[in-house]
């Protein structure tokens, strides 16, 4: 089976899963970019429910299909999602000529595309505890495991099953009982399911904290009206304020483990 011999959006996303992700736990990963509980998927991949035209669009940005190969499958989507026997057939054309299309130009593999979308980067990623332990480690506010247990309230399993990773990733390591960070990170991505992964990741403890603040925490979020010549303004004050957050993290003294978000964006 190949990519354009498909019938069905969900033997595409059958035929992904199997090729390109052997690694257990893909299938939650690929749930969570596209917004979903894993049972829901399950519930797609049964032929139970169908994709929304909007986690149709995230499934192509996870892979980072080309244009020919969304247009495909945003079509395959539509196709079922139809509710009317001549948008039905309409849609059928346009999924017959993508695929004779796509057919003589071959579906590009994979590994050409060079998509760190399984290993260690997606799991770093995919839980906030990792680049928090990581970072606490690293600018030494953890040096034990009793550390990282006592400030998160994690069981001592848990603790160690974090470490263990980390370590298997070639980021810390361990003398003495004493934890240190190695050369290795994750610090920044431009992969973009990863960033998603991520920015989901910390939305969702976010929300955790909010339900329990602390009395330095500020959780703050508006809609409002502004002047369009005021925008880019905005935009770089809070790059100022990025950049001039990124000197101070540089500087010496006691240290603390915070989350910074920031969002701008047109309603």
């Amino acid at each position: 089976m190949s990519f354009f011999s498909c019938t069905n959006y969900r033997e595409i996303i059958r035929f992904q899963l199997k090729e390109h992700s052997p690694k257990r736990g893909f299938q939650s990963t690929l749930a969570k970019f596209l917004g979903c509980s894993p049972s829901f998927l399950s519930q797609v991949l049964k032929d139970k429910v169908h994709l929304t035209p909007d986690q149709a669009a995230l499934f192509c940005d996870f892979w980072k299909l080309n244009q020919l190969e969304c247009d495909f499958f945003l079509n395959l989507v539509n196709l079922e999602r139809a509710s009317t026997v001549e948008l039905q057939a309409k849609i059928a054309k346009w999924i017959d000529a993508l695929r004779s299309k796509g057919q003589k130009q071959g579906f590009h593999s994979q590994t050409e595309r060079s998509i760190p979308l399984e290993g260690d980067a997606v799991q770093y990623w995919s839980a906030w505890h990792y680049p928090a332990v990581y970072e606490g480690i690293s600018h030494a506010i953890f040096k034990t495991r009793e550390d990282i247990a006592e400030r998160f309230s994690l069981p001592m399993a848990t603790v160690d099953q974090i470490l263990s990773k980390l370590k298997s990733f070639g980021m810390i390591e361990e003398k003495n009982r004493i934890w240190k960070a190695t050369n290795k990170n994750f610090y920044e991505t431009d992969d973009v399911a990863l960033t998603k992964l991520f920015h989901d990741e910390i939305h969702r403890h976010s929300l955790e904290k909010y339900d329990a603040p602390q009395d330095e925490d500020l959780h703050y979020v508006q809609v409002a009206g502004i002047a369009k010549s005021e925008i880019p303004e905005l935009k770089q004050m809070i790059l100022d304020l990025i950049n001039r957050q990124r000197l101070k993290m540089k500087r010496s003294g006691d240290q603390e483990l915070v989350c910074f978000s920031y969002h701008l964006f047109k309603m």
